[in-house]
């Protein structure tokens, strides 16, 4: 997650649960296998609805993402923080069933709903941020897909 300064578009804070290995030698995909569970899921795709809640997760703040992939080389190491999260997709309004893209290799089926979200970071030395959102002027999507070795026609 990353907080920017208003308006500016440059991040000041860049949380992540760990240092990302494997990083630059390739393609990385970043999990939290200790940090958020399967407790903190609650996923009914048949009723379009889903929700991720999680308080007071450990996360480290690299100030940018650069700095994270570098392992602190740039802007130096990162400093202990905290991350609540509360998001929740409700109200499906279209379903897209079975879309598969051969040529890609992507599929899936997709519900476009509406979602809310609530977020709260702190970091030692003093920093917070707070904030809360919704989707009514986009639109939030849920659903399940297969993609790369995963994707079966």
């Amino acid at each position: 997650m990353e907080v920017f300064e208003p308006g500016s578009g440059t991040s000041s804070h860049s949380y992540d649960p760990d240092y990302v290995t494997g990083y630059p030698g390739g393609v990385f995909w970043l999990t939290a296998p200790r940090v958020i569970t399967k407790d903190n899921l609650n996923i009914q795709l048949d009723a379009g609805t889903a929700a991720l809640k999680f308080q007071d997760v450990a996360v480290l703040d690299w100030k940018t993402v650069p700095n994270s992939l570098s392992n602190g080389k740039l802007l130096g190491p990162p400093t202990p923080g905290t991350v609540s999260v509360d998001i929740e997709w409700s109200n499906p309004s279209e379903v897209l069933s079975d879309f598969s893209d051969e040529a890609q290799g992507f599929g899936g089926d997709f519900i476009e709903n509406e979602a809310t979200i609530k977020i709260a970071t702190t970091t030692a030395g003093g920093f917070s941020f707070a904030g809360a959102g919704d989707t009514s002027s986009c639109f939030a999507e849920i659903g399940r897909e297969q993609n790369g070795v995963f994707f079966d026609v």
